[in-house]
C-alpha cells in the first residue's frame, strides 16, 4: 500500500511538472476566425486558408501568435484550460515535445484526443443547464419563482411580479416557461405607446415573428397601424389592417442567408416555423413572407441608392474604382462579355403586376434595350441568314454562341432565357441585359459596347474586349453598316483564355490574350466565376414573377459587388505577386533555352514575325499559281468524296462545292492564261513541289484539328466519370457527344493517312502513321514525334520553339501586369481618399438627428478601413515599407498587419494566386494541384501543350 501510494504521488508530481512545462511554452492565446482551427500549435498547428483547395495548399503553419504572447499568465491559463482531463503521460505519443516535427496525422490525432477528453464533461454540462432546482427562488426578490426566462441568462428564475417588471418595457420578446408544467408562457405582449401623451389609443392584436419565436402582441395605434409597426422595427405583412408582422432582424437574417447561402424562401419559412414548436401557433406565412420580403428589399435598395447619392456627386464614375475612369485620358479599359442560360424563368410562373422595386444599377431595363435596337433598326432589318454567311470564321462552328439562328429556337416553355453581362478585368460586375425570348446574339454585346464607348467619350480612351467568340464578333463589327463600325479603331479583341482551346491556331495567334499587348495577365474568365455564384439562384428564381426575379438577381449582383470592392486591395496584391512569379519563371526558362539551344529573345521575335507573315501570305497574298494548285487539289478531293458517298443530301452538297471549285479554277485560269485543255494535273510529277507544300499544309491543319477533337473527347469523358456527376439524362448526352468526337477523329485520321501517303517516303518520316489509340494518348509516340520534329529553318525541335514563344509572351504580359497593377493601386488609394473626404464633408453638414447621419457614420468607418488597406497594399506593391508608420497612425501596426494578412489568407471569391512566402511550399503546391486560371503556367515539357501560346 505504501509503495502504491508513493508511486501515485510520484506520478502526480510528474504530471504537475509536465503541466508546468507545457503551460510555460509560448503557445499564445487562442484567436478564432471563420474556416479556421486554433492558431495554437497544440490544437492542430495549421490554419485553413482556403477551404476549396487541395493538398498542402489548404494549410500552412500560422505565425499569427507572433508578438501576441507577452502575458505569461494568459498563456498559462490557456494551456491549463486546453488540457483539462487529458492524460499527459500519452502526450509523447503525439509528438507534443517537438510539435514542429509532428506530421499532419499526428496533430489531428492529438486534436481528436483533446476533444475526446472533454466530450463527456460537455455533455453533462449541457444536461445540467436544463435542470431546475427543487425550490427555485426569484433572482431579484428571493420569493418563490414560477417562471424561467430562456433569454435572460443561465438559470434565471422569476416570480410573476419581477418577470413583469423586467419584461414590461424592455426585453419584450424574451421566451419564458412555467416551472410547474414546463409550458411556454403565451401571454400577449403589450408594446409601449410611441407618443409622449398619456392618452389611450386603440390596440391591435398582431402576430409578430421574430428570430426568437412567434408572439402575439398588443400594439397601440398612435399614428396608424403601419407607422406604429415600422417604428417598433416590425414590417407589416400586408398594406391594410395587417394581422402579421416580421421583425427587421428576421428579414436581415434572411437577406444574408439568401445572398450568401442561397436559401429559398420556403426553406427559411420552415425554419421560422421550427422556432414556434412550443407556442402552438398554426399560421401559414409562406405567401405573406415572399411579398413582405420583396418590399423590404425594395426599401433596402432605395436606402443604398440614397446613401450613395448623398456623397457621390459624380454619377459618371466607372463601377470599378481600380479601372480607368471616364475623366482619364490615354487609358485602356479591359472588359469581358458572356451569357448565362441557366438563369431562366418558366412561362408558367406568370406575369408581373407591379414594377421593379429594387433600384438596380447593373441590369439595364428592357425599355432602354428596345430603344437602342429601334435607333439602329436599319442594320438589324437584314435577315439573319445573310448575316451568318458573312460572319462565319474558321472558329465559328465550335460555338453555339456564334449561331444567330439558334437564338430563335429556344424552348417554348421559357419566358426569360438567361442574362448577358459584362465585368471588368477584376471581376467587378458592370452592365447586364435580361434575355427575353432570345438566345445569345451579337446585338447584346453591341448594345453594351455602345454604352461603354459613350461613357468614355474621348478618342484616346481604348478598350480591350474579351469574348468567347471575339474572332467572329470582330468580323461582324467590321461591317461598314454596323453601328459600331465608326468606333472600331478604339477596340481590341481577345478570346477568353480557357475558350481559346476551341479556336484554330491561326485565330489564337491573333486573339489569344497572351499575344495581345496592354492586357497583362488578364484571363477574361471573370464572368465564369460570377456565373458560378449566380448559378446557385437558378432553383429560386425559375418560378418567380419576372420583375421579382430581376430584383433578386439585381440585389445578388449588388451583394457580390460590395464583397469584391471590399477585397479588391487584397486581390491586386495577389495579382502582383503572381506576376512577379510568372516573370521570374519565364526568365529562368528563357535563360535555359538560350543556354541549351541558343534561342535568344531576338530570334524568338523573328520567329513570331515570320509566323504572322506566313499567315498573312496564306490568307491574303497567296500567289496565283499556288492558289490555282490548291483549288485543283480541292476539286480532286471533292470528286473522290463524291465517288465514296451514297447519301443524296451529301451528294447535293458536294456537287455545289464542285461547281464552286470549277468557277474558281476558270477564274484563275483566265488570269494565268491557261487553256482548259492544258489544265494542270496535280498528281503529275512535274508539280511535285506544289503537291508537297499542299500536303504539308493540309497535314498540319489536320493535326491541329486532331488536337482539338482529342482535348474535347478527354474533357467529355472526364466529366462523364466525375464523382460529382449525377443523372442518367446528362450521361446519355455526354456519351452521344463522345461518340461523335470519336467519329470525327476517325474521319480526320483517314484523311490524314490518305494525304500522308501522297508524300514522298523521305517526307513521310516527319509525319508518323495515325492510329486511333495513338491519337487518343497524348503521351504516345505519334504526338511526341510530331512535337520533337526539327524546324528546318533554325534546326531546333518544334516543342522547344513552342515553349520559348510561350515564355516570351508570358514575360511581356507579366511585366505589363505589374505596371498595370501599380497604376490601379494608385488609382484605388486616390478613390478611397476622395470618397472618405466627401463623406466627412457631408457628415459635417448634417445634424445628428438627421436620419441618414447614422448610416453615413457606418459608411465612413468602412471607407476608412478600405483606405488603410489600399495604402498598406500600395506600400507592399511599391516596396516602400518606410511609409507604413506614416500611414497607420495611432494604431498597432503589427495588429493591423495581422488583420490584413488574415483577410489576405482567407480570400475565396476571386481567383487564388501563389504567395512568394515559401518557395518549397509553392513548388509542392504546383506538384499537387493545377495552377489557377491566371497563373497559366503548366509544365509543357511533361504535357506537350497543344499550341505554343496555350499555357493553362
Amino acid at each position: 500500500m505504501q509503495q502504491s501510494e508513493s508511486s501515485k504521488k510520484n506520478s502526480k508530481s510528474d504530471d504537475s511538472k509536465l503541466k508546468t512545462k507545457i503551460s510555460n511554452e509560448k503557445l499564445g492565446p487562442k484567436h478564432y476566425r471563420p474556416y479556421s482551427v486554433s492558431f495554437n500549435n497544440k490544437d492542430g498547428g495549421k490554419t485553413v486558408i482556403n477551404k476549396y483547395a487541395r493538398g498542402s495548399k489548404k494549410f500552412k503553419f500560422s505565425n499569427q501568435a507572433k508578438g501576441l504572447s507577452n502575458n505569461k499568465n494568459e498563456e498559462q491559463s490557456n494551456g491549463e484550460l486546453e488540457n483539462i482531463g487529458f492524460d499527459f503521460r500519452s502526450l509523447d505519443n503525439y509528438g507534443l515535445n517537438n510539435p514542429k516535427t509532428a506530421n499532419y496525422q499526428q496533430k489531428q490525432d492529438r486534436l481528436a484526443a483533446n476533444w475526446k477528453a472533454l466530450l463527456d464533461n460537455i455533455y453533462n454540462l449541457m444536461l445540467d443547464n436544463e435542470t431546475v432546482p427543487n425550490n427555485p427562488s426569484c433572482f431579484n426578490c428571493d420569493n418563490t419563482a414560477i417562471l424561467r426566462c430562456l433569454d435572460c441568462g443561465p438559470k434565471i428564475f422569476y416570480c410573476n411580479n419581477c418577470f413583469n417588471h423586467f419584461h414590461n418595457k424592455i426585453n419584450l420578446f424574451h421566451c419564458s416557461i412555467y416551472l410547474d408544467n414546463n409550458q411556454f408562457n403565451s401571454n400577449e405582449i403589450k408594446l409601449p405607446q410611441l407618443c409622449a401623451g398619456k392618452c389611450e389609443h386603440p390596440m391591435n392584436r398582431i402576430l409578430a415573428i421574430c428570430l426568437k419565436g412567434w408572439f402575439y402582441i398588443q400594439i397601440p395605434i398612435c399614428e396608424g397601424i403601419i407607422e406604429s409597426l415600422i417604428k417598433n422595427k416590425l414590417f407589416p405583412a400586408s398594406f391594410c389592417n395587417p394581422t402579421l408582422a416580421f421583425s427587421f432582424d428576421v428579414f436581415d437574417m434572411y437577406y444574408q442567408l439568401l445572398f450568401e447561402a442561397q436559401v429559398s424562401h420556403l426553406a427559411f419559412c420552415k425554419v421560422l416555423e421550427a422556432f414556434q414548436y412550443r407556442q402552438n401557433i398554426n399560421r401559414n406565412i409562406y405567401t405573406l413572407f415572399i411579398s413582405a420580403f420583396h418590399k423590404y428589399l425594395g426599401f433596402k435598395s432605395k436606402l443604398q441608392a440614397d446613401l450613395r447619392k448623398s456623397y457621390e456627386s459624380e454619377s459618371n464614375n466607372f463601377e470599378c474604382p481600380a479601372c480607368p475612369q471616364p475623366n482619364e485620358h490615354n487609358s485602356t479599359t479591359i472588359i469581358s462579355f458572356d451569357g448565362n442560360f441557366q438563369l431562366r424563368r418558366l412561362k408558367s410562373s406568370g406575369n408581373s403586376y407591379e414594377n421593379r422595386l429594387v433600384n438596380d444599377r447593373f441590369i439595364i431595363s428592357e425599355e432602354f434595350f428596345s430603344d437602342w435596337v429601334s435607333n439602329n433598326q436599319s442594320f438589324y432589318n437584314n435577315k439573319l441568314q445573310k448575316d451568318k454567311k458573312n460572319d462565319i470564321t474558321s472558329c465559328e462552328s465550335n460555338f453555339k454562341a456564334a449561331d444567330q439562328l439558334r437564338s430563335f429556337n429556344k424552348s417554348k416553355f421559357l419566358d426569360d432565357t438567361g442574362i448577358f453581362g459584362s465585368t471588368c478585368r477584376h471581376g467587378v460586375p458592370l452592365k447586364f441585359l435580361n434575355l427575353k425570348n432570345m438566345g445569345e446574339r451579337y446585338i447584346l454585346a453591341e448594345c453594351l459596347i455602345d454604352n461603354f464607348q459613350h461613357k468614355f467619350p474621348n478618342s484616346d480612351q481604348k478598350f480591350i474586349f474579351l469574348y468567347d467568340i471575339a474572332c467572329s464578333f470582330h468580323a461582324h463589327i467590321s461591317k461598314s453598316n454596323n453601328p459600331l463600325h465608326l468606333y472600331q479603331d478604339r477596340f481590341k479583341w481577345a478570346v477568353s483564355i480557357f475558350h481559346a482551346y476551341a479556336h484554330t491556331p491561326s485565330c489564337q495567334k491573333i486573339y489569344h490574350p497572351r499575344t495581345i499587348e496592354s492586357i497583362g495577365l488578364t484571363d477574361g474568365e471573370s464572368l465564369e466565376r460570377l456565373w458560378s455564384y449566380l448559378g446557385k439562384f437558378v432553383n429560386i428564381t425559375k418560378y418567380m414573377k419576372s420583375n421579382h426575379r430581376l430584383d433578386i438577381l439585381g440585389m445578388a449582383l449588388e451583394h457580390i459587388y460590395q464583397k469584391l470592392i471590399k477585397k479588391l486591395t487584397n486581390n491586386l496584391l495577389k495579382r502582383f505577386r503572381n506576376a512577379q512569379m510568372v516573370e521570374k519563371d519565364s526568365l529562368g526558362k528563357l535563360a535555359t533555352f538560350e543556354q541549351q539551344y541558343q534561342i535568344t529573345l531576338q530570334l524568338i521575335e523573328e520567329i513570331i514575325q515570320k509566323q504572322k507573315e506566313h499567315e498573312y501570305t496564306i490568307k491574303n497574298n497567296l500567289k496565283s499559281e499556288d492558289a490555282y494548285f490548291e483549288v485543283l487539289m480541292e476539286l480532286n478531293t471533292i470528286i473522290n468524296n463524291i465517288s465514296k458517298t451514297n447519301d443524296n443530301k451529301k451528294l447535293e452538297t458536294l456537287e455545289k462545292k464542285r461547281l464552286n471549285a470549277l468557277k474558281k479554277i476558270e477564274s484563275l485560269e483566265s488570269k494565268l492564261n491557261i487553256l482548259e485543255s492544258h489544265r494542270w494535273n496535280p498528281m503529275d510529277s512535274k508539280y511535285s513541289n506544289y503537291l508537297i507544300n499542299y500536303c504539308i499544309s493540309q497535314l498540319n491543319m489536320i493535326i491541329n484539328k486532331l488536337r482539338n477533337e482529342r482535348n474535347e473527347y478527354f474533357f467529355k469523358t472526364a466529366y462523364l466519370y466525375d464523382k460529382n456527376h449525377k443523372g442518367t439524362k446528362i450521361s446519355t448526352k455526354i456519351k452521344i457527344s463522345s461518340a461523335n468526337s470519336i467519329s470525327k477523329i476517325n474521319q480526320l485520321i483517314s484523311r490524314y493517312n490518305d494525304i500522308r501517303n501522297i508524300l514522298p517516303l523521305q517526307q513521310q518520316a516527319s509525319y508518323p502513321l495515325a492510329l486511333i489509340n495513338e491519337v487518343l494518348n497524348n503521351q504516345s509516340t505519334f504526338w511526341i514525334s510530331l512535337d520533337v520534329n526539327i524546324n528546318v529553318d533554325i534546326q531546333i525541335p518544334q516543342i522547344v520553339i513552342y515553349n520559348a514563344i510561350q515564355k516570351f509572351h508570358n514575360l511581356h504580359r507579366s511585366k505589363e501586369e505589374q505596371n498595370i497593377l501599380k497604376t490601379e493601386i494608385t488609382r484605388l488609394v486616390d478613390f478611397w481618399a476622395k470618397q472618405n473626404e466627401k463623406i466627412e464633408n457631408v457628415i459635417a453638414e448634417l445634424e445628428k438627428k438627421n436620419a441618414i447621419y447614422y448610416y453615413l457614420k457606418i459608411e465612413l468607418q468602412k471607407t476608412n478601413t478600405n483606405l488603410k488597406k489600399s495604402q498598406y497594399m500600395y506600400n507592399k506593391i511599391f516596396e516602400d515599407s518606410n511609409l507604413t508608420n506614416q500611414i497607420i497612425e495611432n494604431e498597432d501596426i503589427e495588429e493591423f498587419e495581422n488583420n490584413i494578412e488574415g483577410e489576405f489568407d482567407f480570400e475565396d471569391i476571386e481567383e487564388e494566386y501563389f504567395e512568394n512566402d515559401n518557395k518549397e511550399d509553392i513548388e509542392k503546391d504546383v506538384e499537387e494541384d493545377f495552377v489557377e486560371e491566371s497563373d497559366s503556367d503548366e509544365n509543357i515539357e511533361e504535357g506537350f501543350n497543344e499550341y505554343y501560346f496555350i499555357n493553362n
